[in-house]
């Protein structure tokens, strides 16, 4: 499934641009890498458990209130969440995700992301997943580049 590996692939290029930072780039103040790496990190898992979730058959609590809110909320639970944990769990989801798109009828679900949000298809969502990765590390290298580990 080509949006699967597009979407696997814009996760590695993620986590290869945020472990080449430094500390103090990832620590900059405001809406900066690592604040956007806990937000990419609640939304990845997010889709992952509603993935289980429609594969067990099951609803599943989905987050509730505006997109802005929800952001606040995970940056406020896990800002002392070292990097390390968050792209292992980053990865996880992504292993999640891809371990599900293997189930039968997996291009039949439709899966929404919060309450009373419009339910996407499944390669659709995996779509939008992805733009969402990617235009965030697009913003990310236009602003905060890459350290020369070179050097």
């Amino acid at each position: 499934m080509l949006v699967l590996e597009q979407l696997h692939a814009t996760v590695d290029d993620f986590v290869a641009y945020i472990n080449h930072l430094t500390p103090d780039q990832l620590a900059l103040d405001g809406w900066g890498p690592r604040e956007i790496l806990i937000h990419l990190v609640f939304w990845h898992e997010n889709f992952a458990e509603t993935l289980i979730a429609l594969s067990e058959g099951k609803k599943r609590d989905l987050p509730q209130g505006d997109f802005k809110d929800l952001n606040t909320e995970a940056v406020m639970l896990n800002h002392l969440v070292p990097v390390d944990v968050l792209l292992g769990r980053l990865l996880e989801a992504q292993r999640t995700i891809e371990l599900l798109s293997r189930r039968e009828n997996v291009l039949n679900d439709k899966v929404p992301l919060r309450y009373r949000s419009k339910e996407w298809l499944f390669a659709a969502s995996v779509k939008r997943l992805e733009k969402h990765i990617f235009g965030h590390l697009r913003r990310l290298r236009q602003c905060v580049p890459e350290c020369d580990c070179a050097d």
